[in-house]
C-alpha cells in the first residue's frame, strides 16, 4: 500500500531556499529517489513519504518465506527497501538461472535513475548477505552472480 506524500518539492523550490546549485539539488533527489525516501510524480516534482519504502508496492515483501529476514544493511539505505530490492534481483537471478555481473543486473533489473547508489548502497549489500546465507554465488574473480535456488 502507498504511503501518503507528506510533503512536495521541485528542484527550483529547493534551490530558492537552501541556495545550492541545481547540479546539487539533481544529484540529492537521485540519491534520495533510489533509496527510497521520495517518489518522482512528475518530471520535475517530488512527494516525500512518511516512511521510506512503504511506498515500493510493486516490490515483494518477501522471497522465499523471507530471504532476508532480519538483515539490516551496513549502508544509509532504507532497510526495507534495501531488503525488497535485493530479492527482487535474487528472482531476477533465479528466474534466469544463470551468473550475471553488475552492469548485466543493472541493464536487467535496475531503476532509470539513481543506478550508482542503488546498487551500491542498496542492492550490493543485500547480495553479500545474500552469498553469506549460501543463498547466492559470487566469484570475485569474475565479479558475477548466481542464485543457488
Amino acid at each position: 500500500m502507498a504511503a501518503e506524500p507528506c510533503g512536495r518539492v521541485n528542484p527550483q523550490l529547493l534551490r530558492t531556499e537552501t541556495g545550492l546549485s541545481k547540479q546539487r539539488i539533481n544529484h540529492s533527489l537521485k540519491q534520495l529517489q533510489a533509496a527510497g525516501w521520495i517518489t518522482k510524480r512528475t518530471r520535475a516534482l517530488y512527494d516525500l513519504v512518511d516512511e521510506a519504502g512503504e511506498h515500493i508496492s510493486d516490490a515483494p515483501a518477501a522471497v522465499d518465506g523471507g530471504l532476508l529476514d532480519g538483515w539490516e544493511p551496513d549502508t544509509d539505505a532504507n532497510a526495507e527497501r534495501a531488503r525488497a530490492e535485493t530479492q527482487r534481483v535474487y528472482e531476477w537471478l533465479r528466474e534466469r538461472g544463470s551468473r550475471y555481473s553488475k552492469s548485466e543486473i543493472i541493464d536487467g533489473c535496475g531503476p532509470d535513475e539513481g543506478v550508482d547508489y542503488w546498487w551500491r548502497a542498496v542492492v550490493r549489500a543485500g547480495l553479500g548477505e545474500l552469498v553469506e546465507r549460501e543463498k547466492v554465488e559470487y566469484r570475485s574473480g569474475h565479479h558475477d552472480y548466481k542464485a543457488l535456488e
